[in-house]
Parts: structure tokens; sequence; C-alpha cells
């Protein structure tokens, strides 16, 4: 299972990555709304972990803009 993972705090998402590796995920990382964005786009995920308090944005207007399109 493919997961889109965008979290800011890198030490966390690469912690929380490994875990889920470890469980047999497949996991990319972004740190940023924009960037999750375009991944989210090119690429069928099956789970999406958004972080909600992102540098300047949430992860919440990410899921909007899915959401949207």
């Amino acid at each position: 299972m493919r997961v889109l993972f965008v979290e800011d705090n890198e030490t966390l998402a690469a912690a929380t990555a490994r875990s889920l590796t470890a469980a047999g995920f497949a996991v990319d990382i972004l740190h940023t709304v924009e960037d999750g964005w375009h991944a989210w786009r090119s690429t069928p995920y099956e789970a999406v972990i958004l972080d909600i308090m992102l540098d300047g944005e949430s992860g919440l207007d990410l899921l909007a803009t899915a959401r949207r399109h």
C-alpha cells in the first residue's frame, strides 16, 4: 500500500515513515502543502496522512483542494 505523508517536522516524518515501512507500507514524505498536492495529483495513493499545522498552511487546506478536484 502506498502512503503519502505530508509533515513539516523532518524528525517526526522520518520516524513515522520508518514505522510505516516496517509495517509493509511504501511511504512518500513531503514537507509542504504545495509538494504534497503535486504528488497527490500525480501518484495513486491508497492513504494520505496530513499534518494539520504545516508552515504557512494547513493539511486541511490540502484536503479541501483535493476534494474540489
